[in-house]
């Protein structure tokens, strides 16, 4: 179940979905992304995660799969392959599900936890094909962690996440780092 529910937290991650708050309805940037792109237009991802228990690897595939001008659909197809401390190794876990993104969320709120983003750009490569990205640099405390994170974010991206690192020190040390390894636009 653990590693279900953790295959469903970096697949929302790559998704960017957004939560719900009280407040104003707003356009959701996910949407307007994908809103951009054709139906069958796809976007792969490596995640590769590791921490003093484990370390996990998983190819995402993420497919518009239906548009209306209420929501978009995607499909996420993931393929994990996880080793953990003192446990033999399992075989590989793919799943598939499909989720809604809204075209309009209500206004979110801060995330008390998380300081003020550093803003920044850089240039990433995928595939030979160069995207300027808007970065983005926060840090949160949790749980006895600290945790570092810096997105590459690009509009011309379906999912618009380009590159995701995230760092965490303290009570839960561990190392993620999401890329897109290839697009498909329809």
């Amino acid at each position: 179940m653990r590693k279900l529910g953790l295959c469903a937290a970096v697949a929302a991650a790559v998704v960017g979905v957004g939560i719900a708050f009280a407040g104003d309805m707003i356009d959701n940037p996910q949407y307007t992304n994908w809103a951009k792109f054709k139906v069958g237009t796809s976007v792969t991802t490596k995640t590769s995660m590791v921490s003093d228990a484990m370390t996990m690897d998983t190819e995402t595939t993420t497919t518009l799969v239906e548009l209306t001008k209420e929501k978009a659909v995607v499909e996420i197809k993931t393929k994990t392959s996880m080793e953990m401390k003192n446990v033999p190794k399992q075989p590989p876990t793919e799943n598939t599900m499909k989720m809604d993104v809204a075209a309009k969320i209500e206004k979110g709120k801060d995330d008390p936890n998380a300081k003020k983003a550093k803003e920044g750009t850089d240039t990433v490569d995928i595939g030979g094909t160069k995207y300027k990205c808007k970065t983005y640099e926060s840090e949160s405390e949790a749980a006895g962690s600290k945790t570092v994170t810096k997105s590459w974010i690009c509009d011309d991206v379906p999912g618009s996440t380009v590159k995701m690192e995230s760092n965490s020190e303290g009570a839960n040390k561990s190392k993620m780092t999401i890329i897109v390894t290839k697009i498909d636009k329809k």
